[in-house]
Parts: C-alpha cells; sequence; structure tokens
C-alpha cells in the first residue's frame, strides 16, 4: 500500500479521512496529543506550530500523499490571537506543500468557505477572495502559498461540516441537538447562510479527488440553509420543540470575528467529478443513528 500522511487526524473531519483512507492506504495520521483519537490508522503525536521541524517529519514518515486537515477554525480564537494561530493555518500549509513538491506527490490543502465576503453569492471556484476577519485572510494566504509552492496541489474548500464523528471534537449541531434535549435557549442566525455538509460525505470526497485534479474545488453540500433553520428541522426530525430556538440577527450577537452574510459555495466541478454529499435531513438521521453521546463536547467547524 502507498502511505498517506493526513494532518488534524484527531480533528472531526481528519478522523474521517483516517477512518475511510485506511482500506486504500497506509495511513499515517498527525495528531497534536498523544491521547487525541483517530481512526483505522498509525497516529504520530506533534505539534506541527513547530514550524522548524516539520521537513524533517515529512522526510521521516515519507508519505506518497498528504491531506492537510489540521488548522485553528475557530475564527474568534484566530481574531484574538492571529500571531498563535497563523504558524499552523498558513506557515505549515507552505511548508507541506513545499515538501510535496520536491517528491512531486499529491498534496491536498482544506480551506474554508469564509475566504469570502458574503456579499455577492452563491462563490464558484474563480470567485477572487475577498476575506473580512482573521481566520478568512490565513486561509487566504494559505492557498496562495500552497499555489505558489506546487501547482498541482488541490485546494478544497469546505463549508460549515456537522454530521457524526468518533473525534473528541464536535461540529456545531452537536450543540443544537444538546439544547434541544436539555431544553435550553440557543440563539440562531437567521441571516447567515452556508452551503452546509456532513463530515463523512466530505472526506469521501476528498479522498476521491486526492491526486486526480488540482488547483481550487468547492465541497459545498447542495442547500444553501442558515443556522435557524438547520436547528429548525432538527427539532422537527426529533419531534420536539423549537421554543428553546431564538431567532437573532448577527448585528444582535457581537463576536470577535465579523461574519459574513451569505459563503454559499457553487460546487457544480465537484459534483460532475462524482462528490455526492448527502442532504442536510438525510446526514442528521444518520448522526442520530449512529447514537453519538449528546453531552459530547460542542465545538464549531
Amino acid at each position: 500500500m502507498k502511505r498517506l500522511l493526513v494532518t488534524g487526524a484527531g480533528g472531526f473531519l481528519g478522523w474521517h479521512v483516517c477512518r475511510l483512507a485506511a482500506a486504500s492506504w497506509e495511513t499515517i495520521g498527525i495528531v497534536r496529543s498523544p491521547d487525541s483519537a483517530a481512526a483505522g490508522c498509525k497516529t504520530v503525536p506533534f505539534d506541527l506550530s513547530d514550524t522548524e521541524r516539520v521537513p524533517a517529519l515529512f522526510s521521516d514518515l515519507s508519505p506518497d500523499a498528504v491531506v492537510h486537515t489540521a488548522a485553528v477554525t475557530d475564527p474568534n480564537a484566530c481574531e484574538a490571537h492571529p500571531a498563535a494561530t497563523d504558524p499552523i493555518n498558513v506557515a505549515v500549509s507552505r511548508l507541506l506543500a513545499s515538501c510535496c513538491a520536491r517528491k512531486i506527490i499529491p498534496f491536498l490543502f482544506t480551506s474554508t468557505d469564509l475566504v469570502f465576503d458574503g456579499t455577492s453569492p452563491p462563490y464558484a471556484e474563480k470567485a477572487p477572495p475577498s476575506p473580512v476577519n482573521v481566520y478568512g485572510h490565513q486561509k487566504a494566504r494559505a492557498e496562495a502559498a500552497v499555489q505558489n509552492e506546487w501547482p498541482e496541489a488541490l485546494i478544497c474548500r469546505l463549508p460549515l461540516l456537522f454530521g457524526w464523528s468518533g473525534s473528541r471534537h464536535q461540529s456545531f449541531d452537536r450543540t443544537i441537538l444538546r439544547a434541544l434535549k436539555e431544553k435550553r435557549r440557543l440563539f440562531l442566525f437567521t441571516d447567515e447562510f452556508r452551503t452546509p455538509a456532513d463530515a463523512c460525505s466530505v472526506a469521501a470526497g476528498i479522498l476521491q479527488m486526492l491526486g486526480r485534479t488540482s488547483g481550487i474545488l468547492h465541497l459545498g453540500g447542495r442547500e444553501r440553509i442558515s443556522r435557524f433553520e438547520m436547528g429548525r428541522r432538527m427539532a422537527h426530525m426529533l419531534g420536539t420543540t423549537t421554543d428553546g430556538l431564538v431567532a437573532v440577527r448577527q448585528r444582535d450577537m457581537p463576536m470577535a470575528a465579523p461574519r459574513p452574510a451569505d459563503v454559499s459555495l457553487v460546487s457544480d466541478r465537484a459534483y460532475a467529478l462524482g462528490y455526492n454529499p448527502l442532504s442536510f435531513d438525510d446526514a442528521i438521521r444518520e448522526a442520530a443513528r449512529r447514537g453519538q453521546d449528546p453531552h459530547a463536547a460542542p465545538g464549531f467547524a
């Protein structure tokens, strides 16, 4: 088997990439700490923010392909700590692209829909980046650095991720489900729109596209939807009341990082290549079927 290196293997998306890759690759997952959970692969604890040691790590592991999912994805954390988050979000991406270029092997970098300002949706791959927060700027800079270092690299821009995962890191839908089950109030935006996709479908798409194409590719879901509508539909599927869901606008809930209003992605190119994400409703049903712990630590992707 050829060897696949997956960074962020203990993360919400990386866990799925490792799980699905195990059938076809000798998979090595880079995790931040020894107790991080990864699926179906050997793990190597390594702090990627120690950028000086990254080339030596790459040489020691000698991969045949790299999927780089590791990142600080919390926009508020990036806004508050730009210097601390820049190495993992930008520098490491450039270094890994450079390493793959020298070895002439596939490199796939996961970016974000937040490289856009949300004023001219929906966004196709050719739309110029126009970020409004530090996280978006970091990912846009990383995209440019990756393309400069390795023109044959593939940059997959991802939407808001949701669904089930064996990772300790959970997605926003767990926050909603937990609030619904505990009958707590939860404030959800009516004016923030994304094209969310479940992490399992996205991981399958990543592995399907790895080494097959290059440039920028959007892996969005098929439906444009607000966070409030997500919560309302989840409540309906659970057969519970929506009384605790409070509709708010972005201006009502100021946060450290500015949020674009609508970063819906056009993913027709990926669909034509065979990417086929579950619908929002089907993915939520699958998460419920998997019986995830509703008290798992919530987070945002």
